[in-house]
């Protein structure tokens, strides 16, 4: 699985896919199977190339995010803090978080199902390439709550890292056993592959693994239960001048009002304590961002992200033929439209700019996305 410090909403793997860049190749490994641009032999992508990609997108997807109002697709808002009106009864109000499409309150949270678990390479179209792998655990957990990731002991940062999770992948469940199966190249090896560039230190030839090298590949991975906890998602902060600094922080519950909109009330939930002043504000952990379809991001949006990325980016990467043109065209100044020349469309001319400008322009939220200055 292509992986970045950025995780940029998982659109990493997903600008391979749309870009029509082989999975190997883009996962830095070289061998039968692999489909390389013609007359380019050794042409792989390094682990720098991946992190500037991520980071283009992640640009995309803060941009997009500011003038739609919500994030392009369900992601965790870690403690907002939304003001309360000290004239009104605190739980009689309806408060509105920053970003719509409220899914649910709570902060990631993380139970590990199975640790080490084995992962099976077979070849499952007889091309003598064993490029799916196979996984399968016993949990009763639904299976939008189930994620696999690379182990500590591969080089991941930390157990059940977000920037490390392994995706995507399918899961089906009959019963209580759940299968997980993939391309064999979301699982390259960290450590033996990803962490180093180049062959020698002259940096003439990319490092790369093969497609039948079995240290190019993990043998195990970490399976894992990723859910909303509300235990801390809301809490009322009161002035500890009045309440003593043990009392400033109470727990609290949240009740969507409006899911699209973001908005809310509060209110004392069951083992709560009712608070013994008026809150000022009161800090808010939420999952929230534009549904999926089918477990991705909404096709239009999604192509848009990744045509506006790839004009973010400081060089062009080690592209296909086809995937250039693509790259080429998104850069390229679009048709010409009326605005006012003060305030230009605020993703740019590019076609990749104005295409995204006019999905975001479609679906924004008008009371929470950035206003546009552009003129017709």
């Amino acid at each position: 699985m292509a992986r970045a410090e950025n995780t940029a909403l998982q659109l990493l793997n997903r600008w391979q896919k749309i870009m029509d860049e082989d999975g190997w190749r883009f996962n830095q490994i070289t061998g039968p199977g692999v489909r390389f641009p013609q007359g380019e032999a050794t042409q792989i992508y390094i682990q720098y190339e991946r992190e500037y990609i991520a980071n283009a997108l992640a640009k995309a997807i803060a941009q997009a995010t500011a003038y739609a109002g919500f994030p392009p697709a369900p992601t965790w808002i870690a403690d907002e803090i939304v003001m309360v009106d000290r004239d009104l009864r605190w739980d009689f109000q309806t408060l509105s978080l920053r970003y719509g499409y409220l899914s649910a309150f709570g902060k990631r949270a993380t139970t590990l199902i199975e640790a080490d678990v084995p992962v099976t390479y077979t070849d499952a179209d007889s091309d003598q390439v064993a490029e799916t792998t196979t996984i399968t655990v016993t949990t009763a957990h639904p299976a939008d709550e189930i994620q696999v990731f690379f182990r500590v002991a591969d080089g991941a940062a930390a157990a059940a890292d977000l920037r490390w999770q392994i995706e995507p992948l399918t899961i089906t469940q009959f019963g209580s056993t759940t299968t997980i199966t993939g391309p064999k190249w979301l699982f390259v090896h960290p450590r033996a592959v990803w962490a180093k560039a180049y062959k020698s230190t002259d940096k003439t030839e990319k490092f790369a693994g093969n497609t039948g090298d079995t240290n190019s590949f993990v043998q195990a991975v970490d399976v894992y239960r990723v859910y909303a906890d509300p235990t801390t998602a809301v809490e009322l902060l009161l002035n500890p001048a009045q309440v003593g600094a043990t009392n400033a922080v109470v727990p609290a519950t949240g009740w969507i009002e409006n899911a699209t909109m973001g908005y809310f009330r509060l209110y004392t939930g069951e083992g709560q304590t009712t608070p013994q002043g008026m809150p000022l504000q009161a800090r808010v952990s939420y999952r929230a961002g534009y549904p999926l379809v089918n477990g991705q991001m909404e096709s239009a949006l999604e192509a848009a992200i990744i045509k506006y990325a790839n004009t973010r980016m400081p060089q062009m990467p080690t592209l296909s033929e086809a995937a250039q043109r693509m790259w080429s065209e998104a850069r390229e100044e679009g048709e010409p439209i009326a605005y006012d020349a003060w305030h230009p469309p605020p993703f740019g001319l590019s076609n990749g700019g104005l295409e995204l400008w006019a999905v975001v322009e479609a679906i924004q939220l008008k009371t929470k996305g950035k206003l546009s200055t552009t003129r017709s």
